[in-house]
């Protein structure tokens, strides 16, 4: 078997502040089954100096040049979004790395005569698997995350043509949460979705934090609150710094850590000094590792204030919050970060409505005042409810919805 993978995101060395899920979810997939080739094709970077390499033996990367000279190849060390949302200009550099994109894959794919194309992410993407599928005759799956459906609707018509061609054509579709499914379901008619529901997959990206990291904190150490996840709008952060402040009014002994980059640092620092809470609440940069082990395993509230923005921005399911069940921490989340669908209030976790700090605030308390009983109990739960997302399972089901795209004939054309 032979599959290239195409993503916009890799991480692929310290410099690169990005989340790792799909390096770590194709690493997995390489683990399953050794017999399997993976191409994996991700845009080249010149602040990172990507080079090609093989992670393990049957796990290949390649990174193509989009832009000429190299040093215009900017699009991709933080994230494609995140880079156009920081800088609007840069979407001039899109339509040169979709060609180079097709372009690349299709050679490798006359090359290789893969079993299949798997993109992340619908846009861009997944219409690069789609055209690539239609000149090379090489079937495609892809994976949505969060909004990536969602940033076509902003198109008028053509948006809704191109999900439309792109999930009909796909062998096989997998989403990272319900709401994911449901942003995809909006653009199809009720007679439209059934004939393609068949195929599509809710399936999270996967943690790899280990439960032994979970340990409770003695009395001797300050206690903190964790967040940890981009600095963007949807994650909420602004919110959490003022429930946060009114928290720490009456339980001054906590602080709270804020582990992550993004665009809008200056602001929450800002925030932060206009709050008097300097003493208080740390931006503490990206974390990965050990260090990020260690904040996660030292905290003692995890805590993922995601919102829906105006714009209809939103999370699919946090790897972040993944990550603090599965260290065992007491994790706090709004519904709308897509928790609703891990977390049973009370049982594993606790789980509040976005955009009030006034809520925030309530479920800190809560949490900060549980007897160590309530707190155990909370504990194992979470642990058990994070196997269920471990990369060893989620690689797993991945493997078997490639495999099924696969020797799915019946989905290759309509």
């Amino acid at each position: 078997m032979k599959i290239i993978v195409l993503t916009s995101t890799l991480q692929s060395n310290s410099n690169y502040k990005i989340p790792m899920f799909v390096r770590d979810q194709i690493k997995e997939l390489a683990k399953v089954d050794p017999s399997t080739e993976y191409y994996v094709l991700a845009p080249y970077d010149h602040r990172l100096r990507n080079k090609n390499n093989s992670i393990s033996e049957n796990l290949h990367v390649i990174y193509f040049r989009y832009m000429w000279p190299r040093q215009l190849c900017t699009l991709n060390a933080e994230g494609l979004w995140p880079a156009i949302q920081k800088n609007p200009a840069k979407l001039i550099l899109v339509p040169p790395m979709m060609v180079c994109f097709i372009f690349i894959a299709v050679r490798l794919a006359l090359k290789k005569s893969p079993d299949l194309l798997y993109a992340h992410w619908l846009t861009p993407q997944g219409i690069v698997a789609y055209t690539s599928s239609l000149i090379a005759g090489a079937p495609f799956a892809f994976t949505s995350h969060a909004s990536d459906a969602s940033i076509l609707d902003k198109l008028p018509f053509i948006g809704k043509l191109i999900v439309k061609l792109c999930t009909r054509r796909a062998r096989g579709i997998t989403v990272v949460s319900k709401r994911t499914r449901n942003k995809l379901r909006h653009f199809f008619t009720d007679t439209e979705w059934e004939s393609i529901e068949g195929k599509v997959h809710t399936i999270p990206m996967g943690t790899s934090v280990s439960p032994s990291s979970g340990h409770r904190r003695t009395q001797q150490h300050q206690p903190y609150i964790l967040f940890m996840g981009r600095l963007a709008e949807k994650k909420g952060v602004a919110y959490l710094i003022k429930g946060f402040q009114e928290f720490a009014s009456h339980h001054p002994e906590y602080t709270l850590k804020i582990a992550g980059i993004g665009p809008l640092k200056a602001e929450l620092s800002s925030l932060i000094s206009s709050l008097n809470l300097q003493d208080k609440v740390s931006l503490v940069g990206y974390a990965e590792g050990k260090i990020k082990e260690s904040l996660i395993g030292n905290c003692d509230i995890f805590i993922v204030p995601s919102i829906i923005t105006k714009n209809g921005d939103s999370e699919g399911l946090p790897v972040s919050l993944l990550e603090g069940l599965s260290a065992g921490k007491l994790c706090i989340a709004t519904k709308e970060s897509g928790a609703d669908e891990v977390i049973e209030q009370s049982c594993n976790g606790f789980l509040i409505d976005q955009k009030s700090p006034k809520a925030i605030s309530e479920a800190l308390h809560l949490a900060a005042n549980l007897d160590e009983a309530s707190i155990d109990k909370i504990r194992r739960n979470a642990i058990r409810t994070a196997r269920k997302y471990s990369w060893e399972e989620i690689g797993h089901k991945y493997y078997q919805f490639l495999m099924s795209a696969t020797n799915d004939k019946k989905n290759t054309h309509h």
